[in-house]
């Protein structure tokens, strides 16, 4: 089963499966919006062996306490993986403990120009929460500091460092590559920069997914990316965001920011003054 609407690449990936033979049930919509549990109601029902669901989706089921009841059966449930966004460790508990205890459960990573995972969940090794397990198969993923460098245990930008057949051929309308090139390739000679931050744990080796680096904030020289932003507010803890300054086009310390262009699009939006 896949939860996502027919406009995100993950719903074109999911429907190459269709080739191999497999059945595939598509929801687009409110998952809990005829009942609490009628998600649940849906994987019972059609005895789901695999789920792609939105992270975004697995987190608001969460807060909502729309877990399975006693009553259902989940018995055909295998695999379950949430992606589209940083995947919580609060996610893997909610998972573990209300869902599925003997499921396998993780967070595959990729993206929408390569139309695929770069990065996936291995059923033969340990899964860790917040983690990427490994690269996919063929992939030369690496995570590289701002001197092209190979790093662990620190912020670094996620890259596909050698050619591979998921990587795109061009973009609409740039005829000869120069528009390619500048996106992707300009910051490390000859590697795909994806554009996201990513730490590899050097004791599990997994990929922690940090964020967009071109949304990154930086407060007194340390950089932190939209995961640690989310992971905070879920703490529940009342954050001045430097975001409703810029939006509402108030003073802000420009050396706190590495990229406030980001948010001028959403300049003079009537619905966020004073978010």
């Amino acid at each position: 089963m896949a939860m996502s609407h027919v406009g995100w690449v993950s719903w074109n990936m999911v429907c190459t499966l269709c080739f191999g033979g497999i059945a595939l049930l598509l929801y687009e919509g409110f998952p809990y919006y005829l009942s609490p549990t009628y998600f649940w109601d849906l994987v019972q029902k059609h005895k789901l062996t695999n789920i792609f669901l939105p992270s975004k989706v697995l987190e608001e089921l969460g807060k909502r306490g729309y877990f399975p009841t006693k009553e259902h059966d989940l018995s055909s449930v295998k695999t379950c993986i949430a992606t589209g966004s940083v995947v919580k460790p609060l996610s893997y508990d909610f998972f573990y403990n209300k869902i599925k205890k003997d499921a396998l459960f993780g967070a595959p990573y990729g993206c929408t120009e390569i139309n695929a995972m770069c990065l996936m969940v291995d059923p033969t090794v340990s899964i860790h929460k917040g983690e990427s397990s490994v690269p996919a198969l063929g992939i030369d993923v690496q995570c590289l500091d701002e001197t092209g460098k190979h790093v662990e245990g620190e912020y670094g930008e996620l890259v596909i460092a050698k050619p591979s057949p998921i990587l795109l051929l061009g973009l609409w309308g740039d005829s000869d590559g120069s528009l390619m090139r500048k996106m992707y390739y300009s910051k490390f000679q000859g590697k795909f920069a994806i554009g996201d931050f990513v730490i590899v744990n050097p004791v599990t080796k997994g990929y922690i997914i940090c964020g967009r680096s071109d949304d990154t904030v930086k407060q007194r020289g340390t950089r932190f990316g939209s995961s640690e932003i989310y992971n905070y507010n879920m703490n529940g803890k009342k954050m001045e965001s430097i975001v409703k300054n810029i939006i509402n086009k108030r003073p802000y310390n420009s050396d706190s920011v590495v990229n406030p262009e980001c948010l001028s699009s959403f300049c003079d939006i009537p619905e966020l003054k004073d978010f």
